[in-house]
């Protein structure tokens, strides 16, 4: 399994939708080349709709250390805010620590 990486938290919901369909399109992408891809955002969005505290890093952090344990690889897409991203660098540092290699992707494609 690839874990996919990227930016979600943001203040204003717009930007949270909007990274949540970028992340989807990728995953959609990886999925027809029949790669097995995990997006923690695309699997959490739905809770963050109903949950506040589901928009932050440390809330899905446990969970997510366990789906980078169970991957083969992260791959880091490089949305607007990747960088800076607390929960993008805490996911690349994690996995690297772990000897699970990481590898940043361009997109749009």
């Amino acid at each position: 399994m690839i874990y996919i990486a990227s930016p979600y938290t943001h203040e204003r919901q717009d930007i949270r939708n909007l990274r949540y369909r970028q992340v989807l399109q990728y995953t959609q992408f990886c999925m027809a080349k029949g790669e097995i891809v995990f997006s923690p955002v695309v699997y959490g969005h739905p809770f963050a709709l109903d949950n506040s505290q589901a928009i932050y890093f440390n809330f899905w952090r446990p969970f997510n250390e366990h789906m980078i344990l169970a991957s083969e690889k992260v791959r880091v897409l490089k949305l607007a805010g990747y960088l800076t991203s607390r929960g993008v660098v805490g996911e690349a540092q994690f996995a690297l620590a772990h000897g699970i290699p990481v590898e940043q992707v361009d997109f749009p494609l």
